[in-house]
């Protein structure tokens, strides 16, 4: 017997090709942008600053308008974090919003290769930072930040680009707008 009422059912017909990835999500268009934010958060909920990565050589100022409050921003290539831009994290947010904190800290991150570098490791010990790397590729299943925390901050995020999307008639997120509709997810999260 189903708990779940047909009244309760929200059903949609959609038209898509034969065969199409994730029909159901609504998406501007085929063209992707990069952008990788990193989040971080201790044990009693508070958020250091923002880290916004976007694809490309060079960080342009109107990318970086109407943003979240002392977010960091950076670009690289690829769009994801690599070395470098992990390295200017950990220096300029992790290490700034620790220093007031007593006695050793611990950073619980996921084993990806960009992470791990010599000047990195040698920045952590000089800052009484104590690295605990996750193996790589399975830290949905390890860290509890992913459901417990950053479940919310998802939700957010999907709710603040539907309503995007209705308003600009499934327009892409650029570089400029993207900005302002991270400032909107970050109010809505739960453990703000």
């Amino acid at each position: 017997m189903s708990l779940v009422s047909k009244q309760t059912l929200e059903y949609k017909k959609i038209l898509c090709r034969k065969g199409s990835r994730n029909p159901h999500k609504v998406v501007g268009s085929v063209t992707k942008s990069t952008y990788t934010v990193l989040v971080c958060c201790n044990a009693i909920g508070d958020y250091p600053p923002l880290h916004v990565n976007y694809k490309g050589l060079h960080l342009y100022s109107n990318w970086c308008q109407n943003v979240p409050e002392d977010a960091v921003y950076n670009c690289s290539p690829s769009g994801w974090m690599e070395s470098s831009q992990f390295a200017n994290w950990l220096e300029n947010v992790f290490i700034k919003h620790t220093t007031k904190l007593e006695g050793p800290k611990l950073l619980i991150f996921d084993g990806h290769n960009s992470h791990l570098t010599i000047p990195l490791i040698e920045m952590a010990c000089a800052n009484n930072i104590e690295l605990f790397c996750l193996p790589a590729h399975i830290s949905h299943a390890l860290q509890s930040l992913d459901v417990g925390v950053f479940k919310s901050v998802k939700n957010a995020w999907c709710n603040v680009l539907k309503d995007y999307y209705c308003d600009t008639g499934c327009k892409n997120v650029d570089k400029i707008t993207f900005p302002s509709l991270l400032k909107k997810t970050q109010g809505n999260w739960m453990f703000l």
